[in-house]
């Protein structure tokens, strides 16, 4: 194991892939507005977790919806014409 491996350089760029984060799809996650709605993945993945409890199996349902949100927030928007701020 290298020492960018254990920096975590080689976990985020697998990550990256994963979640096909290519550029168009980092300029469009700049778009506060998908930054705001990004905020609610985790509480859905946490509530979809938890309702375990009340509705048993069927909870891959609600765990399913929310790793779908998930990969689909930061392509709802659009690209902003310019970065600078």
């Amino acid at each position: 194991m290298g020492g960018d491996e254990l920096r975590g350089g080689d976990f985020y760029r697998r990550t990256e892939r994963l979640m096909r984060m290519d550029d168009s799809a980092w300029r469009r996650h700049a778009n506060p507005l998908s930054v705001y709605s990004r905020f609610t993945c985790l509480p859905l993945i946490a509530l979809a977790v938890w309702s375990r409890v009340w509705i048993g199996w069927w909870a891959i349902v609600p765990l399913l919806l929310a790793l779908i949100w998930t990969f689909a927030s930061p392509r709802l928007f659009g690209a902003l014409a310019s970065l600078d701020n």
